[in-house]
C-alpha cells in the first residue's frame, strides 16, 4: 500500500511544476519477468514499448489509481504494489504529463487480451523511450541480485 504522506508529496510536486495531467504506471512483475507493452503504431511514440498504466485523479489513492489502470491495460488484477521508483514527465498532445512508476507484482503471466505485450527477463535493453528505461533500471537495482544475469528477450 501507498502511503498517504507520499501520495501528497508527488501530486504538491506536479502542482508545483504546473504539472496537471498524472499517470501512475507499473513495472508489473510475475517471478522474474516483467510485462510490457506495445503502443499501437498510430499516434503519439508509435511502436513504441511501454510500462502498463493509466490516468490518476488526485482525489482517488494511487493504490487504487494502479490497480485500476493496471487492470484496465492488462486485464491483470495487481496482488501487491510496492516499491516507488520514481517519476518522469513526457509530453502528451501538446502538454506535460507527469509519470508515477511503481512496482506491481501480479500472480500469474497471463496472455493480455487485444494488446501486443512481452513477458521479459530484463537482460538487454527493451526498445523503450529513456525516461521508461531508467524506471527499469531501478528496478533492476532493487530485484537482481549484484552479478546475477537473467535470459530472455522481447519478440
Amino acid at each position: 500500500m501507498v502511503d498517504g504522506s507520499l501520495q501528497r508529496h508527488l501530486i504538491a510536486g506536479a502542482e508545483r511544476d504546473g504539472i496537471g495531467r498524472l499517470v501512475v504506471g507499473g513495472v508489473v512483475e510475475c517471478g522474474a519477468t516483467v510485462l510490457l507493452l506495445r503502443r499501437p503504431q498510430e499516434g503519439e511514440l508509435g511502436g513504441q514499448w511501454e510500462l502498463p498504466g493509466g490516468p490518476f485523479d488526485p482525489a482517488e489513492s494511487i493504490d487504487r489509481a494502479l490497480r485500476r489502470a493496471v487492470s484496465t491495460a492488462t486485464g491483470l488484477e495487481p496482488a501487491e504494489i510496492s516499491t516507488y521508483l520514481g517519476q518522469f514527465d513526457q509530453q502528451a498532445e501538446g502538454e506535460p504529463v507527469r509519470h508515477f512508476t511503481f512496482v506491481v507484482r501480479v500472480a500469474q503471466a497471463a496472455p493480455v487480451p487485444a494488446r501486443e505485450h512481452a513477458w521479459v527477463e530484463l537482460t538487454e535493453e527493451p526498445p523503450v523511450t529513456v525516461p521508461v528505461r531508467r524506471m527499469l533500471d531501478r528496478y533492476r537495482a532493487i530485484r537482481l541480485p549484484l552479478g546475477s544475469v537473467a535470459g530472455g528477450s522481447l519478440p
